[in-house]
């Protein structure tokens, strides 16, 4: 059984795509994973530090809130590839899909670990006084249509 991670955005057709593209996925056979609304940085992260097989992130990125997509990745042979569109039936196959089982959605909590990682490429204790700056990460909002 593959393990798939799914993340999405805060665009309001996300959660909606979300449980269709798990659906689909789960009767193929593949255990999902949810990681919930996260930056697209914590779906590599999860790919990259978990033992999934793949991830997909449903996300349009920059474009306006009235789009929407997928960015999917594998790892193969211990890589992180990105997987294009384009290239998805190559992925998939030819083959016909039958309609199978559902499986459960598992749920799994990321932030501490993602953290973690974050904070491991500094050392706080030098950097006192900081400036916190914050990225919203092209966040959905009106201003961005």
């Amino acid at each position: 059984v593959k393990n798939i991670v799914l993340g999405y955005d805060a665009r309001i057709s996300s959660p909606a795509l979300l449980k269709a593209l798990a659906k689909g996925i789960s009767e193929q056979g593949a255990q999902i994973h949810t990681i919930g609304q996260v930056l697209t940085e914590c779906l590599y992260f999860a790919v990259g530090n978990y033992d999934f097989d793949a991830g997909v992130m449903i996300t349009a990125s920059h474009n306006p809130k009235a789009y929407n997509g997928l960015k999917m990745l594998k790892r193969e042979a211990g890589d992180i590839q990105m997987i294009r569109g384009v290239d998805l039936l190559q992925e998939t196959g030819e083959e016909d899909f039958v309609e199978g089982e559902e499986m459960e959605i598992n749920k799994k909590d990321i932030w501490k670990d993602f953290i973690g990682h974050v904070l491991s490429f500094v050392d706080l204790s030098e950097m006192v006084p900081m400036k916190i700056v914050v990225d919203a990460s092209n966040g959905v909002d009106e201003a961005f249509t």
